[in-house]
């Protein structure tokens, strides 16, 4: 049975969302973050030459717009991977950073995907869009306004123990 887009892209999600926990909690521990990418680059590169070279029987012509193309892939996947993965180290919650990141990644996809390939875009998907966008900037709101309250709880807990 073959799975259509909507299930796979379920799949992924979960995928990706375990694979991001369990980088945070090895990052968490002390481990750098490069150190623990090394399994982000490894297994998929196992993968995708016995898949390339040995499982697949398709004749693969590279000219150097391709490779040229394959390259920045790869420079861009390290950024994004190490910049992500840092970034929710660093986050009072991994989610924060993941879902600012990750999450907003469908509409960028989307909106150059409109530019460039010339996709549509319809009424519904661009107040999808736009409701990301004013998402994004609750969530980072939110983590503010968090840190800045717990800041004054800490000085009023401090403030009433010296006072006693």
């Amino acid at each position: 049975m073959k799975l259509n887009w909507f299930g796979l892209a379920i799949i992924s999600l979960f995928s990706l969302s375990l694979m991001s926990i369990l980088i945070t909690y090895l990052t968490r521990r002390g481990l750098p973050v490069y150190f623990v990418l090394i399994g982000l680059g490894i297994i998929p590169a196992i993968y995708y030459i016995s898949q390339t070279f040995i499982f697949s029987h398709t004749k693969i012509e590279l000219n150097l717009t391709v490779l040229l193309i394959i390259i920045a892939i790869g420079i861009l996947s390290t950024i994004g991977n190490v910049t992500i993965f840092q970034a929710a180290n660093d986050a009072p919650n991994p989610g924060l950073a993941l879902a600012i990141a990750a999450g907003m990644q469908s509409a960028v996809v989307a909106i150059i995907a409109f530019f460039i390939f010339r996709d549509k875009l319809n009424a519904i998907q661009i107040l999808g869009i736009i409701l990301g966008v004013l998402a994004v900037f609750l969530i980072n709101i939110g983590s503010r306004v968090e840190k800045s309250v717990s800041t004054k709880q800490l000085s009023q807990a401090r403030s009433s123990k010296h006072a006693k």
